[in-house]
């Protein structure tokens, strides 16, 4: 074979592999220390309070964590995005 045809091979495999490499890492889903500080400072700077007043647990199905601060139950799937509106509790 060539010398170039191994060369621009060797050079486009080893592209796609860095390329899939950072796409793999970028796209990495949230922690759940970070989404439960996300959506309680979300919650405070909304509603006020503290963010100790908040306080997450596991979901079922689609919903990875149940975050309920003050009565507001704030359900987030495993890309950390809030799935329903918050719900006040009674």
């Amino acid at each position: 074979m060539p010398r170039e045809v191994v060369i621009v091979t060797s050079v486009l495999a080893l592209a796609a592999g860095a390329l899939g490499l950072w796409l793999g890492l970028a796209h990495r889903p949230p922690d759940e220390g970070t989404v439960i500080e996300a959506v309680a400072r979300a919650h405070v700077e909304r509603h006020g309070g503290a963010l100790s007043d908040c306080l997450a647990r596991v979901g079922q199905g689609e919903v990875w964590l149940e975050v309920t601060c003050a009565g507001f139950v704030y359900r987030v799937d495993r890309q950390g995005r809030i799935l329903a509106p918050q719900e006040p509790r009674t």
